[in-house]
């Protein structure tokens, strides 16, 4: 068995996988830069192109013979690719952050819901504010008391 393999047919193999991983390298790269610049979210479409790229990277790391980088590149690839999303998402960009920007308030918002109470805009089940809520609570409070007062003398 191990005659039929012979070191000049390994090279061969080697040689088209090479090739083949930079065909796919080349045409993956032409793809990003023929995206519009003007599509909203184009960093994740681009992200997403990138990981064929970081295959066919390790396909030719493993057709070389250097299996730790392609185990090393496979680890942190993923990695690489979610902070880059993640540094996107939370970053400055005005343009496309403004539907993320809102999602991140509202997130926010929510979980900080009851820090965040205004006694002023807080409404009870009645549709009154808390304030008027309160002040009619006294006012029952002291016509009892009155009332109370009354007929006791």
């Amino acid at each position: 068995m191990l005659e039929i393999i012979n070191p000049s047919m390994v090279s061969l193999i080697q040689s088209i996988i090479i090739i083949l991983s930079g065909l796919v390298i080349l045409i993956a790269s032409i793809g990003i830069l023929t995206f519009d610049k003007d599509m909203p979210n184009i960093v994740y479409v681009r992200i997403h192109v990138l990981g064929m790229i970081d295959v066919a990277g390790i396909v030719v790391f493993l057709a070389l013979g250097q299996y730790m980088f392609a185990v090393m590149y496979l680890v942190l690839a993923p990695f690489l690719a979610h902070a880059m999303a993640n540094a996107y998402f939370y970053g400055e960009d005005d343009y496309n952050t403004l539907y993320a920007d809102d999602m991140v308030e509202d997130k926010y918002a929510a979980l900080n819901a009851p820090d965040k109470l205004d006694d002023d805009a807080v409404e009870d089940e009645s549709g009154e504010d808390a304030d008027s809520a309160e002040g009619n609570a006294d006012e029952t409070a002291s016509e009892n008391l009155d009332s109370g007062d009354e007929s006791n003398d």
